[in-house]
């Protein structure tokens, strides 16, 4: 938990992300600079990713969905696969209920070690997976100490940076209330009601989520629906916000 290193490759740059204890660098090829941030002695990487339930990891991903599974669920496994050079297994999770947006979520397991190797999450139009994060290559060997030291390369300007100011994410829509939870299992819906936009965004991203939207109305009022293979989202001109990975009639009905 002390030491990690991501390197996260864009067409012709890349960030590179690398913890070593109380150091958190993040480096960025395409301008030569670098912030940095000290951290404190009890954060841990893995403790922010549960709290935001990110999927770094296949395992991370894995040990999520399977952990809230129940009588909604069906569950198979599907053969054989190679990930990573690796002989697996795939494990397939799937809803019983055809009103979710999900097919399937295929879980490749080693076979030697059962540590996942590959998540994807399949939507019902078929295609390439919605959602996928697995291993190219893999190692279970422990990594050298020098893999997460960092020296800033010749000219690169150097941010201190403060970590609480620099994991500030005020910049997106407010919730005036907790959102709530209707339905269960896959075709559940979550619920947020005062949904505010702010008032400046100087990202342009708010812009271009906006504009992304479809409008409609019906029964329920008016607002903008987004619609992706895994999730529906409509954002009632009133604030409220249903969301989930149902098809749009099951979200309007919410």
């Amino acid at each position: 938990p002390q030491q990690v290193r991501f390197a996260l490759m864009g067409a012709f740059d890349e960030t590179n992300v690398i913890r070593d204890g109380s150091d958190l660098w993040i480096w960025y090829s395409s301008t030569n600079t670098a912030d940095h941030l000290t951290l404190p002695p009890a954060f841990t990487l893995p403790d922010a990713a549960a709290t935001a339930k990110a999927p770094i990891t296949p395992a991370d991903a894995a040990g999520h969905i399977l952990g809230e599974l129940d009588d909604t669920t069906e569950i198979t496994v599907d053969g054989t696969a190679e990930v990573a050079g690796r002989a697996a297994y795939e494990l397939v999770v799937g809803p019983r209920d055809d009103r979710s947006l999900i097919e399937d979520v295929r879980i490749a397991v080693d076979a030697d070690t059962s540590m996942p190797l590959r998540f994807e999450i399949n939507g019902r139009d078929g295609g390439d997976p919605a959602f996928e994060v697995g291993f190219t290559s893999v190692t279970f060997s422990e990594p050298s100490p020098d893999v997460f030291r960092f020296n800033p390369p010749d000219g690169a300007t150097v941010t201190e940076r403060n970590l609480f100011e620099f994991m500030n994410f005020d910049k997106g829509p407010m919730l005036t209330d907790p959102p709530e939870v209707h339905g269960e299992g896959w075709t559940s819906v979550l619920v947020a009601e005062g949904v505010t936009v702010p008032e400046s965004d100087d990202t342009g991203l708010l812009d271009a989520l906006l504009s992304a939207g479809t409008r409609v109305e019906g029964s329920y009022g008016a607002g903008t629906m987004y619609e992706t293979a895994l999730v529906s989202v409509l954002w009632l001109d009133d604030g409220t916000l249903p969301a989930g990975a149902v098809r749009r009639d099951l979200l309007e009905e919410t």
